[in-house]
């Protein structure tokens, strides 16, 4: 056996136990070990070391710090606070489902955008059309003859009747005649002459000097007809003007141009006037016959048209003129405006 030296025993007991000393200063020690050494160094033997489990003396404030961090601690949410997270999802859920109803509005707006603007498209197309053919329709030529003829075939809207004849004095038979000689007796009218004359004169009449004003009543007294006669030098008749309310006489009502076209009424007054049947049957008194006769066709101011022929008379007057015209009257009352439709016969 090696003898051990016991300086060298010695000096290793000093560096353990300053070892020692340096790890409990510095707090780190969890477990130390004790040695047991004997006087001899070659005693010592490791089996003999027991492990002692020791915790360095640390003030009681480290204690109580160690002890804190040691132990974990769970903290659990409150019970608000976890009332707060299901409320928040449910405000999301919520959210969601309002934009899905907006998308879903903004969607039905969008359709019903679009079939209105389709509508508006049809509508706007439609109206283009109707435009572009009555642009159109003027250019298309067409005969006045023809285009009168087109407007008298619907003139069967209308239904005329001849004038009655207790209306229509035989002025023809007036021609050559004082006023005190004229007779009415086949008439129910009564003529009323004013009782004065006045001068006149008429280019296209030369013999005519004076005239005298009148009117026609029927059995009622109603005015009819406004009556002029015309004298020569000798005080006899050389011309009648008879100018007839259309509405008093009972003429159907129609508008210018089915009246214009339409013969019953004009042909009946020249019968019962006193012309030649040949000549009422030959006359031209529609403008689909006579469309030069139009002189006038301003329907918010006044529409005219004027015929004219031979009597076929050889005693009595030579001439008769028609003129038909409707005009539209204005007076200072709402109940002064009013169409006023009139038939002038002239006999010269």
């Amino acid at each position: 056996m090696t003898e051990t030296d016991p300086g060298r025993s010695r000096d290793l007991d000093k560096e353990a136990d300053e070892l020692l000393r340096d790890i409990e200063d510095a707090g780190e020690l969890t477990s130390s070990f004790v040695l047991r050494t004997t006087e001899h160094p070659e005693d010592l033997d490791p089996s003999d070391m027991n492990q002692e489990v020791s915790r360095p003396s640390a003030p009681a404030a480290a204690i109580e710090e160690d002890e804190s961090v040691a132990d974990p601690v769970v903290v659990m949410p409150d019970e608000p606070a976890r009332h707060e997270g299901l409320h928040n999802v449910q405000a999301d859920e919520e959210s969601e489902e309002e934009e899905e109803d907006a998308r879903l509005h903004r969607r039905h707006l969008r359709n019903l955008l679009l079939f209105a603007i389709i509508v508006l498209a049809i509508i706007a197309a439609t109206i283009g059309v109707f435009i572009w053919h009555n642009s159109i329709a003027p250019s298309e030529t067409v005969p006045d003859t023809e285009a009168l003829a087109t407007n008298s075939a619907g003139a069967n809207a209308t239904s005329f009747e001849e004038l009655d004849a207790s209306y229509v004095p035989e002025y023809a038979s007036f021609f050559g005649k004082t006023l005190d000689e004229i007779s009415f007796a086949d008439s129910s009218s009564m003529f009323f002459s004013s009782g004065e004359s006045e001068e006149a004169s008429d280019a296209d009449i030369p013999s005519m000097k004076s005239i005298v004003d009148g009117s026609l009543l029927d059995e009622h007294g109603a005015k009819v007809a406004s009556v002029q006669l015309g004298f020569d030098a000798d005080g006899k008749v050389v011309y009648v003007y008879a100018l007839y309310d259309l509405d008093a006489v009972g003429v159907a009502d129609a508008d210018f141009r089915e009246f214009a076209n339409e013969s019953t009424v004009p042909k009946s007054l020249l019968k019962e006037a006193g012309l030649a049947d040949v000549q009422v049957k030959a006359a031209k008194v529609t403008l689909s016959d006579e469309p030069s006769a139009l002189v006038s066709d301003d329907d918010k101011g006044k529409q005219e048209c004027v015929f004219a022929g031979d009597t076929g008379l050889k005693d009595g007057p030579t001439q008769w003129e028609l003129t038909e015209t409707y005009a539209q009257s204005t007076g200072s009352q709402a109940s002064d405006n009013r169409l006023m439709r009139t038939m002038l016969l002239e006999l010269w």
